[in-house]
């Protein structure tokens, strides 16, 4: 709420023109103007191999609605009503950064809600357990996989450091052509028992993908 309230106020709205958000945060018994939504995805351009953090806001001169919309690392996704009498001019703002890298991201938003379907999202009207749990195993498999990559490029970095060490080649020497032989051999054996580990898993993995795939065919 005071991310989508914060945001909203940068972009030039003004504070007081959050009345239900102002009401919330400010009246000990402001009734409750959020809550999670995944009837729908509300990102055009969602990332499929990596999680982010996100929060967006959208002002509407038509509806008079302004919405507010933050999800935390791709999975707990929170719709929010600012305010359901704007009477300002349409915009659309938003900010998104993926937590590992710190790195900004140019994601796109359809925020677009009728007052009803705005109004059930904040009461809570929908079940969305299930679609919580899809959006919760799809992180974990990112997570995985990451991991997964991080170890395969951590075990590379020692078997070149073992190599070179092995053919007493100095940090700041080339390899001969002679030598070349020699190091893709001791490279190939360091690596091939995180190889040897990971192929089942990958080979799993990959399986599930393609029989995911042809159920939703």
């Amino acid at each position: 709420m005071k991310s989508a309230y914060t945001l909203a106020v940068s972009s030039g709205v003004k504070p007081e023109v959050c009345t239900e958000a102002r009401a919330y945060l400010l009246d000990a018994d402001g009734a409750p103007c959020f809550d999670y939504f995944y009837k729908r995805n509300l990102i055009l351009n969602r990332p499929s191999d990596y999680v982010f953090h996100c929060v967006a806001v959208s002002g509407d001169a038509t509806t008079g609605q302004l919405i507010g919309y933050v999800e935390l690392y791709s999975t707990w996704r929170m719709v929010i009503c600012l305010s359901s009498q704007y009477a300002g001019e349409s915009f659309q703002s938003s900010y998104s950064v993926n937590p590992v890298t710190g790195e900004e991201m140019k994601l796109s938003f359809d925020l677009n809600f009728s007052r009803e379907e705005l109004r059930a999202a904040c009461n809570g009207d929908d079940d969305y357990s299930p679609e919580l749990s899809k959006a919760f195993n799809a992180m974990m498999e990112i997570g995985y996989v990451a991991s997964l990559q991080r170890e395969r490029e951590r075990v590379l970095q020692r078997a070149v450091a073992t190599a070179m060490d092995q053919l007493g080649v100095g940090p700041s020497e080339s390899l001969s052509p002679e030598q070349l032989p020699g190091f893709t051999r001791i490279v190939t054996r360091e690596i091939m028992p995180c190889v040897a580990h990971q192929a089942p898993m990958l080979q799993a993995r990959a399986q599930q993908q393609i029989t995911g795939t042809d159920a939703e065919e």
